[in-house]
């Protein structure tokens, strides 16, 4: 990872981290589909829709401007507790 990348990558965690001060953040460069990078942000349901839309815009950005991949994905902490629960009694 460069450093151009690694700077995008703090920006963006910084902007989640503004918006949901309890966001946990995962950062990956391992790379699905040739993306730089991968964060995974985990929020509070009344923050998830603000931060999904506030970082899919920079990210967008980021990628129209710079041509940097980083793909953001936003779960609400409930809602993936919820669906883990239900997965492991269905198993």
């Amino acid at each position: 990872m460069n450093n151009r990348v690694e700077k995008f990558i703090a920006e963006l965690v910084s902007m989640a981290k503004d918006i949901s001060p309890e966001a946990e953040i995962k950062i990956s460069n391992a790379s699905i589909e040739g993306e730089d990078a991968i964060i995974q942000v985990l929020v509070p349901p009344d923050k998830a829709d603000e931060v999904h839309e506030a970082l899919l815009h920079r990210r967008y950005d980021i990628f129209m401007d710079e041509g940097y991949d980083i793909m953001v994905m936003v779960y609400d902490r409930e809602e993936l507790a919820a669906r883990m629960k239900s997965a492991a009694r269905a198993a």
